[in-house]
């Protein structure tokens, strides 16, 4: 007579494993070798911190573009290309691409306020958030303003240069339904994961705790490929560059027959 008996197993994943038809290294499909999941466990997880903190994707998160008018013009468009800046990079990433006017930024670590000073012959407009200005809050402008020529304006918040503090890991497969309600949709989080490390370094994230997630209703689920899917609050989809790789490992529990 055969005997079922529970065993446990390591499943892996590595985003360099994906499919050819995958979006990218943070949204993927793996296909594995058939499994029968009872109860599901993640056991770590490591990621680049790669993450820019001047990006303009995704959309709720998007913060490359400065706004302004010369002159009580129409609005200008300055796009400061992606990457991860420190404040003095990012000012001169916008003095330069300002340079025809003659814009300064400095940086008070006293006060820890940013001033804008227009060097130039005409006015120079600063465009806040709520008008489409995506660096405002970066830079710490609270409200549209002109500055005259020879004229100043200090920021009124502290300059935000830091970036996500949590990244998620969502998986329909790996999760058995949506978990998680962010900005008025449900997500299958598989994984909530402290940005604890600086950029460039790898964030390895092991839970203190397993914590079962069990197929046993339907008397388990069998597994012929994942889906990956690395996400902010929002739900949207994070980038990396595709030469790096996200790494993750998982305990299953399964039913052997003997």
């Amino acid at each position: 007579m055969s005997q079922l008996t529970k065993a446990q197993m390591i499943f892996r994943l590595d985003s360099r494993d994906r499919t050819i038809d995958s979006k990218s290294t943070t949204d993927f499909q793996i296909e594995t070798i058939p499994i029968h999941v009872r109860i599901l466990r993640l056991k770590q997880v490591i990621i680049p911190n790669l993450f820019d903190n001047i990006r303009n994707n995704p959309p709720s998160n998007k913060n490359s573009t400065f706004l302004y008018t010369t002159g009580g013009g129409l609005p200008q468009t300055l796009i400061i290309p992606n990457g991860f800046y420190s404040l003095s990079q990012l000012h001169t990433a916008l003095e330069t691409g300002l340079s025809a006017l003659s814009i300064t930024f400095t940086y008070d670590s006293i006060t820890g306020q940013t001033t804008i000073s227009n060097g130039g012959a005409v006015d120079f407009g600063i465009l806040d958030f709520e008008d489409g200005n995506t660096m405002a809050n970066v830079l710490g402008i609270q409200s549209s303003a002109t500055i005259a020529p020879a004229g100043t304006y200090i920021a009124t918040n502290r300059p935000n240069l830091y970036n996500h503090s949590m990244v998620y890991i969502a998986s329909e497969k790996l999760t058995n339904g949506y978990n998680m309600v962010a900005d008025r949709k449900r997500l299958p989080i598989l994984a909530t994961v402290p940005v604890d490390k600086e950029y460039g370094q790898n964030i390895l994230y092991e839970p203190h705790t397993l914590h079962d997630i069990s197929f046993q209703e339907h008397g388990g689920t069998d597994i012929e490929s994942v889906d990956i899917r690395l996400v902010n609050h929002d739900g949207e989809t994070l980038s990396l560059p595709d030469n790096h790789h996200i790494q993750i490992l998982c305990e299953y529990d399964t039913t052997n027959v003997r």
